[in-house]
């Protein structure tokens, strides 16, 4: 995608009293102008300068979340999934100025839920509307607390840890953090839900539940193509980060809390702070022209962030202002950085990898078609005896006979015995020319001697012939004569016939799947048992899933989708029709060229016989009429199997991509269907079919009116209530736990 600069919203946060006289904000121009002249009682003159005007890509004020979200943030998530381009969203600005509120939103209502939740349903969504597609989710979430990185999806893992962020061609990464894999939105929420209780969060005068870390939660996201007619794999990231507000303690600090109280306050600010200052200084030497030292190094924050600030990503900034007197200085502050931030720029592009297994597959299919290609080739210059696949043992043997009558041969009448055709031929023929070698030099005099004396020796004491060398076993009984393969022995039956005579009462079923003989015993029980115990595992539940995809798939959701899966296999049914009918007027054709080729060779050779004495030279010789019909209907012949050789393939491939139309098919029919069983979608349609199913208790009951509820409201919200009631679970569970410690 090439250079683009990093894109920053300013968001004010509502307030009752607005410093109107001090800032003035135009939404349509997307500027701030802030005047302090009047605030100002100095009887002197000053030097200070009162009076800026920023310009930012989009200013919001009393903007509802869903306004805040559509603003940039969609666009960077559409790239992450569409484009593979890395992102980041970022919220910056002073404690209480509705940073987290703009992240994270309220967990406690769905319409005001923030940047994250309202992330993390577009990636699946768009994750969903792309089936030809293969992609595989992980989610990871880190707290940066006293410039210490802490892992909060593992709550067992809380203690000091030592992360490390290292580098590689993907970009940066936290060595060790835990990746979670969430294959759906309601595992990608109940993470986000599950890392924010884990969140070090402190009071104080400007807010009462402040955070006191920098948190980044993290989509690491792979796709590919499921055809598998694409060996790339495209690997993206999606931060979402909430950066700890910036803070003065005189505003912080209050008198009445505590001495222990105010000194980690303080100890938590001076980290923030110089986390903070380490940022603006990567934006400030981001900007400047001069960039030959970024200070990413300096802290874990700007390392971590280092391919969101100057590197390979989609960079987007919301700056929270707190519109009031009070908080003017820190205003300014921020959007002074915010201004220095679109100086910023990023160089975005995908990541792509090869995944070796389609790689090798490509490969072999690639080595199978050229192997197709030369073999066509041959039969249409009359090219024959090429061997394109490993030779096979009866091969190597009459290549040996062919390389003991070459080095037996005269040496004038040795040409002609061995015709290289291929590279592979000839490789062939050296191996056994190497074979041959060593056989000679094994069986010189001083070694046939050693071994003679040694095989008397071994017949003397009884014990079995002895082989060639120590290791080596031959196929069967030794012969008295030189270098041998042996000779098998008289009892000696091949495994196959063993096992067909041993095993003839057992059924080609029970054989495949290991299960004995049934002896008479079995068969006489066998007799007695009922039909509920022959079926065994097929249990009550499952009769009833059975009952339920029958349902599902006739006239439930999926009926449309199992429509296409039937007309996709009819287009099947009919392309192997098409494919027998090809490959026979194939065969035909090729009997035809055969036929043809022997008759042209017979009539060419009763031409070149040998002519009387004085009648006519080979000069003289003429193709007569027969047998120029003939080669002409051969080669009309040859040009008619070409084109039908280019339909047998375009068939193939017809062939192949209808099958993997079914099997996607296939794939979301069972797994829509896993979802909607899972949601209790059949309990209404087994409510027709089975008045004695098990009844719901009250709380069940209660439960279902809601998910019927929800999803009868907004459909896309039950997710979101699914992760939102875990995390209430959670939360109690924990509380009563600490109050039977107390």
């Amino acid at each position: 995608m090439g250079r683009n600069g990093v894109k920053v919203i300013i968001r004010a946060r509502p307030t009752a009293v607005f410093a109107q006289n001090q800032i003035h904000i135009n939404q349509d121009e997307n500027t701030i102008e802030i005047d302090v002249s009047d605030s100002k009682n100095e009887t002197g003159p000053s030097n200070k300068k009162e009076s800026w005007k920023f310009k930012f890509h989009q200013v919001l004020q009393n903007a509802g979340q869903d306004k805040v979200y559509e603003a940039i943030a969609r666009d960077i998530v559409h790239g992450a999934i569409t484009d593979g381009i890395n992102g980041t969203i970022m919220a910056y600005g002073q404690t209480g100025a509705g940073k987290t509120f703009t992240m994270i939103g309220d967990t406690r209502n769905y319409q005001h839920r923030g940047i994250a939740p309202r992330a993390i349903a577009q990636v699946y969504q768009e994750v969903e509307s792309r089936i030809e597609i293969e992609t595989t989710i992980h989610v990871s979430y880190m707290e940066i607390y006293n410039d210490r990185i802490f892992n909060l999806l593992d709550p067992d893992d809380m203690e000091m840890h030592d992360y490390v962020v290292v580098e590689d061609a993907k970009g940066t990464y936290v060595r060790g953090l835990t990746q979670v894999e969430a294959p759906t939105e309601k595992d990608a929420l109940d993470q986000l839900f599950k890392g924010e209780l884990q969140r070090t969060v402190a009071e104080h005068q400007l807010n009462k539940r402040s955070n006191r870390s920098h948190c980044i939660f993290t989509f690491h996201i792979s796709q590919k193509s499921r055809t598998g007619g694409n060996e790339h794999v495209i690997h993206s990231k999606l931060h979402l980060v909430d950066l700890a507000g910036s803070e003065r303690l005189k505003k912080t600090m209050n008198d009445e809390d505590s001495k222990a109280h105010k000194s980690t306050i303080k100890k938590e600010s001076m980290y923030i702070n110089q986390s903070l200052t380490f940022l603006e200084q990567c934006i400030v030497a981001l900007g400047s022209r001069d960039q030959r030292h970024i200070p990413y190094r300096q802290t874990k924050l700007t390392n971590v962030l280092k391919d969101s600030l100057g590197g390979n990503c989609n960079t987007l900034m919301f700056a929270c202002i707190w519109g009031e007197s009070k908080h003017i200085e820190e205003t300014i502050s921020t959007l002074k950085l915010a201004q220095r931030m679109m100086r910023v720029q990023n160089e975005a592009t995908s990541i792509v990898e090869t995944d070796p297994s389609i790689l090798i597959k490509k490969y072999e299919r690639q080595i199978k078609e050229l192997k197709q290609e030369l073999t066509m080739h041959d039969a249409l210059v009359e090219r024959t005896g090429v061997i394109y696949d490993e030779h096979t043992p009866e091969q190597k043997y009459e290549l040996m006979r062919l390389v003991r009558a070459y080095t037996d041969a005269p040496t004038d009448d040795d040409f002609g015995i061995l015709q290289l055709s291929s590279l592979r031929h000839i490789k062939e023929l050296f191996r056994q020319f190497r074979l041959l070698l060593r056989n000679a030099e094994s069986a010189s005099p001083q070694a046939l001697a050693t071994r003679t004396s040694t095989s008397n020796a071994s017949r003397e004491n009884g014990s079995p012939a002895a082989t060639l060398e120590e290791d080596e076993k031959l196929v069967g009984d030794a012969e008295d004569r030189g270098f041998v393969l042996g000779i098998a022995p008289n009892a000696a039956v091949p495994v196959s016939l063993e096992i067909n005579k041993k095993d003839k009462s057992i059924r080609p079923d029970d054989t495949a799947a290991g299960l004995r003989d049934p002896s008479p015993v079995d068969l006489q029980s066998d007799e007695k048992v009922s039909n509920n115990e022959v079926k065994g595992g097929y249990d009550e539940e499952a009769t009833e899933k059975n009952e339920a995809y029958k349902f599902y798939i006739t006239t439930g959701p999926g009926k449309h989708t199992n429509i296409q899966l039937q007309d996709e296999k009819e287009s099947l049914k009919q392309i192997r029709e098409k494919l027998k009918d090809i490959t026979s007027q194939l065969n035909a054709t090729k009997t035809t060229i055969d036929n043809l080729k022997v008759q042209v060779n017979e009539k060419r050779t009763n031409r070149k016989s040998p002519k009387k004495e004085g009648k006519g030279t080979d000069a003289d010789e003429v193709v007569d009429e027969e047998e120029f019909i003939l080669m002409q209907k051969e080669r009309e012949a040859k040009r008619d199997y070409r084109v039908l050789f280019d339909d047998l393939k375009e068939s193939k491939s017809e062939y192949e991509f209808t099958q993997r139309s079914i099997e996607l098919l296939r794939m979301r029919i069972v797994s829509d269907f896993e979802e909607w069983f899972r949601e209790g979608g059949s309990q209404a349609k087994n409510g027709e079919m089975d008045g004695d199913q098990d009844k719901l208790d009250e709380g069940e009951k209660f439960d279902q009116m809601e998910i019927d509820r929800i999803r009868a409201q907004d459909p896309d919200s039950l997710a979101f209530f699914q992760a939102q009631k875990k995390m209430r679970q959670i939360t109690s569970t924990s509380s009563n736990q600490r109050k039977l410690k107390r």
